[in-house]
Parts: structure tokens; sequence; C-alpha cells
């Protein structure tokens, strides 16, 4: 893949520029550039936009070469020995579980209130929004919809 012209200037003033302290930018960028994976999670880079240059935000200082997942989302800081999304969904849970719950009974009441909304059917039946696949197909309704196609 063949890179614009001016990307490795464009990539080390904005690496200086977001605060980056390296004592070589040129060694750092070809680096950068020969790198074909995450050095956090080994993910393959589908494209350059995904390769991100990780550094401290405080000191300055370079600290590996990272996908954007790994970068955004400081699995590099907050997972050294690796991310786990199933490990992280279920301590989320383990830590929300009433939080969750809540939401969850919420949502239940919302759902079986529609349900039993009643609803008129164009036969003149009213009917709750959860019967009205069955009603379609019961004789009363048939016998109205056979009449009205004639």
């Amino acid at each position: 893949m063949e890179l614009p012209k001016r990307h490795k200037t464009d990539c080390i003033c904005r690496w200086k520029k977001s605060g980056v302290n390296y004592t070589d930018f040129e060694l750092l960028y070809e680096v950068y550039i020969k790198t074909m994976k995450c050095q956090h999670c080994n993910k393959e880079f589908p494209n350059n936009y995904d390769r991100c240059l990780d550094h401290d935000h405080e000191t300055g200082k370079f600290r590996k070469i990272v996908c954007r997942g790994c970068n955004t989302r400081d699995r590099y800081i907050n997972h050294p020995n690796g991310y786990k999304r199933s490990l992280g969904d279920k301590r989320y849970r383990e830590k929300n579980k009433e939080k969750i719950n809540t939401k969850r009974n919420e949502n239940k009441e919302i759902i079986n209130s529609k349900a039993k909304e009643k609803i008129s059917c164009e036969c003149g039946s009213k009917v709750s929004k959860s019967h009205i696949a069955e009603h379609k197909r019961s004789m009363k309704h048939l016998d109205w919809f056979m009449n009205y196609v004639d």
C-alpha cells in the first residue's frame, strides 16, 4: 500500500503536537510503518487508520503501537495481561446487578402494559395487542374477511 507524499512529516508533526516525547522520530516512524499487528492484542491492522501510537499523556513517553480499540478503550493500560470481552461484561453485570434488574423489570412492565392495550380490529372486535395475530386466524375474523373481500 502506497502512502501519501507527506505522510511521514504529517505523522511526526501530529505526534509532536499531541505531546509525544521521543529522541528519534525518524526511527519511530519506520517502526510505526513496519508494525502490522497491535503490540497489545496482536490483532492485525485492517488499514493505516487503525494503527495508533500510544503514549502517556502526562509524561509524553511512547509506549506501544496499538490498534484503535486498545488505544481508545485504554485496554493496554487497564488490561495489561490481555482483554477478554466476556470477562468485562461479567464484571459489569456483577457490579450493576441491581441497576440491570430494575431496568429489566421496568421494561417488562412497559411491554406487558402495551400488550394488554385493546385495539380495534377491522372486523369490529376489540383485541389486546398481544392477541391480534391469534385473532386474525379466528373464525370471526376470517368470516368478516371473506365477506369483506366479496
